[in-house]
This record gives structure tokens, sequence and C-alpha cells, in this order.
């Protein structure tokens, strides 16, 4: 025991002592580089293009199909989970622009929410969370035999893009309006 706890040390085993240089030392200095910088735990620190595309990519969602994701954002935050007044106009309406006297809590929430820079603000936990379900997802379909072709697991990532998209901006905004009402309430 004596001699490999000698042996360690000459060989620079000991605790503390790094090994110097190296093809394994210049390896993982390329790999770290290459490599997605992470914040916090967990979370991805995402580059200007990606963040940009990301930002193109939820607008689409929103607007695609006549507006077909906005309009369940909307009746999911006038559903009585998001906002205490319902007077504004439903966003599947005309591309008009909805008067100020119609614009409610509801509308201005929705449009402060989905804006290009609240969408780059929530680009990071949006696309870390779909990510997490799309795994789910394919993990599940691989243990039970099931396996997706390319169209069909871009289809089901744009779907679950699109729910995380929704569910992270009515929780948005069901917070904002939580925190004004009680604001409001003394």
């Amino acid at each position: 025991l004596q001699t490999l706890s000698s042996t360690k040390q000459s060989r620079g085993w000991s605790r503390g002592v790094a090994m110097q240089g190296g093809f394994l030392d210049k390896a993982i200095s390329k790999e770290k580089a290459e490599r997605v910088k992470v914040k916090e735990a967990g979370k991805h620190e995402w580059d200007e293009g990606t963040i940009d595309s990301t930002v193109k990519i939820f607008q689409e969602i929103l607007n695609d199909r006549n507006k077909r994701a906005k309009q369940d954002l909307e009746r999911r935050v006038r559903s009585g989970t998001g906002v205490r007044e319902f007077r504004g106009k439903c966003c599947g309406a005309a591309d008009d622009p909805v008067p100020e006297s119609e614009q409610d809590i509801a509308y201005r929430l929705i449009e402060d929410f989905t804006k290009p820079s609240a969408l780059r603000d929530a680009a990071g936990p949006i696309m870390e969370w779909a990510q997490e379900i799309f795994g789910n997802v394919k993990r599940k379909g691989a243990q039970s035999g099931q396996t997706m072709d390319t169209e069909t697991e871009i289809q089901v990532m744009r779907d679950v893009v699109k729910e995380c998209l929704i569910r992270y901006v009515v929780k948005q905004i069901n917070t904002e309006n939580s925190e004004a009402f009680a604001a409001n309430s003394h």
C-alpha cells in the first residue's frame, strides 16, 4: 500500500494535482468550446442567431392557420384562468387593429407577452421545456416499439413547441395578472 501511494504521487496522481497538457486536455478544451454554454443548473445560454430563429418560429406558430394558436392562447386566458375582464375581440377576427376602447386587460397582456421582445426573453425556457417533453415522447415511443419518421418527428416537435409556448405565455399572464390584482387589493 505504501508503494502504491508513493507511485501515485510520483506520477502526479495525488489529490489536487491535475494532469498538465496532453491530448486529453486539448480534447476537453475543444469540446468545452463547442458545447452550448450553461448559465445555471440546466439553463442553456443560446446564441443570438438561435434566439432570432426561435422567435421567428414562435411568431409563425402563433399566426399559422388563421392564428389558431393565438386563438387557443386567448381562449385559455379568457376561460377564467388569467383575467377578470372579458371584453376584447377574438384573435381570429379580422386583422384590423383593435380600437383602444376595446382593448381590455386580456388583450393587452396577450399582445405584451407575444411581442418579439417578450418571445425573445422566453425562448430559452420554452425550448428547454419543449426539448424535455419531446425527449419523453420519443423515449416512451421507443419503449413501446414505435418510431417516428422525419416528417412525423418534425410535426410532433412543432406541436410540442406550440403547446409549451401557449402554456408558458398563459403562465406569465396569470402571474402578471395575479400580481397586479394582489397589488390593488390592499
